[in-house]
């Protein structure tokens, strides 16, 4: 079971459950004061904090001699997937009319949210300076950021409401560019292989940003998300679409 950062009592209890022979994991404990996890039957020494945390979830299995080199993040999308999508929005991901830029506004944690009238701000600037499409998503509990988003902003936005993740990893693969929260759906963008924004607050890009060029995060030095300022993230986007 990989677990690296937290660990996941339900994951221990569905890999018992499975009856497989053998469970590999982390030594991390699975309650305080335990001396080992008995869940598992093979035990992988837990890596150093300071690695990346797809290098420690790779080290988990390198304990029986697995590896890898690629860390890259992977979902496949089919051409028939991607024109499904574009026969819906058309008026979106059409060819040749200037690039799509989806700006996700959500995230779970409210400290990892940057606040939406920047968004509002960033989403004004990118139309006047590229003459883009803005194509905004948010999650399922998010209605909320959503509509305040499309309430405020003062440019052509087109919304994209919530559905499964497969189709919102079909969405970006047909943007040229995504800028998002520090959340798991920056993943699903790094996975398609959409160039990627990803503004980060309290947590550690180094050790938790999706691998690659292709993906750049931006954060303020309190890690603060409050304080990233929309000039850094216009610097990163500047870049980002310089090499599309």
């Amino acid at each position: 079971m990989l677990s690296s950062e937290s660990h996941s009592l339900t994951s221990d209890l569905l890999a018992t459950l499975s009856g497989a022979r053998y469970i590999l994991g982390s030594e991390q404990r699975p309650f305080p004061g335990c001396t080992s996890n008995f869940f598992y039957n093979l035990i992988s020494p837990d890596s150093k904090p300071n690695r990346h945390q797809s290098q420690r979830n790779v080290d988990i299995v390198r304990y029986i001699g697995a590896d890898i080199s690629d860390l890259s993040e992977t979902i496949h999308i089919t051409d028939d997937e991607k024109k499904e999508i574009q026969s819906e929005y058309g008026h979106i991901y059409k060819k040749g009319a200037g690039p799509v830029i989806g700006l996700h506004v959500g995230a779970n944690k409210v400290e990892n949210r940057w606040p939406i009238p920047r968004f509002c701000e960033l989403a004004e600037y990118l139309r006047k300076k590229y003459r883009c499409h803005i194509v905004v998503f948010w999650g399922p509990k998010e209605e909320a950021l959503g509509r305040q988003f499309l309430k405020q902003v003062k440019v052509s936005s087109d919304p994209v409401e919530p559905s499964t993740l497969r189709r919102q990893a079909i969405h970006f693969s047909l943007c040229d560019l995504v800028i998002c929260n520090d959340t798991g759906i920056m993943h699903l963008c790094a996975a398609v292989g959409t160039r990627l924004v990803a503004i980060f607050g309290p947590t550690d890009p180094e050790y938790w940003k999706p691998t690659g060029k292709k993906f750049m995060a931006v954060r303020s030095k309190d890690a603060n998300m409050e304080n990233v300022k929309i000039q850094m993230v216009m610097k990163a986007v500047s870049k980002q679409l310089a090499s599309l």
